[in-house]
């Protein structure tokens, strides 16, 4: 034992007499990694009003759309149940696929009202709903449509994975503004 911790010792003594990371830095100081969080923070700070601006309108729209989703699913019966992607659902009544849509577009509006509400409100406890089920499909659906593309039923597309990143990009920029949102007495948001 007393030999191991003589060698992680000796380890770290030689890491950090010739291996110093800040030498490298555009910052040679001892605090430099303190520096680049604060310039980064910085930017986030900038670009904020204009992030949740965008989210909100961004959430606006999406409470809209999922609310004519629900009234197509729920009032049009004779219009087949269509996604962004072409689907096949094999064993399933069209019936079936339409109560599981109007499900799903009544959990959905509750997610987006909830984070509009939230955005408008300043109270980040209602975004949770929202990136929590985000943070399920997304990833989710990026599976499903990777296998598709693997087993050739479905042909690769920029287009496909552009649908999956921007979803993500705006799944970032709400949890940026939950998170500002959380602590607003953080050293990056005082002037």
């Amino acid at each position: 034992m007393k030999n191991l911790r003589f060698f992680r010792d000796a380890c770290n003594d030689l890491l950090h007499r010739h291996v110093n990371l800040d030498v490298f830095s555009i910052w040679p100081t001892r605090h430099a990694q303190n520096r680049r969080q604060y310039v980064i923070r910085r930017a986030i700070k900038n670009w904020l009003p204009w992030l949740f601006w965008f989210c909100v309108v961004y959430s606006f729209l999406g409470l809209i759309h999922n609310f004519v989703e629900l009234v197509r699913a729920k009032l049009v019966a004779t219009r087949p149940v269509s996604m962004w992607r072409v689907r096949c659902f094999y064993g399933l009544r069209d019936t079936i696929i339409r109560q599981m849509r109007v499900m799903g577009s009544l959990v959905m509006i509750v997610c987006w009202l909830m984070l509009f509400i939230g955005l408008l409100w300043s109270k980040p406890i209602y975004m949770k709903p929202w990136l929590t089920v985000t943070r399920f499909i997304l990833p989710f659906d990026l599976v499903l449509w990777s296998l598709e593309v693997t087993f050739g039923r479905e042909e690769f597309s920029w287009q496909a994975i552009l649908s999956f990143a921007l979803p993500c990009i705006c799944q970032f920029f709400v949890d940026c503004l939950k998170r500002a949102l959380e602590e607003p007495n953080q050293k990056l948001f005082k002037a």
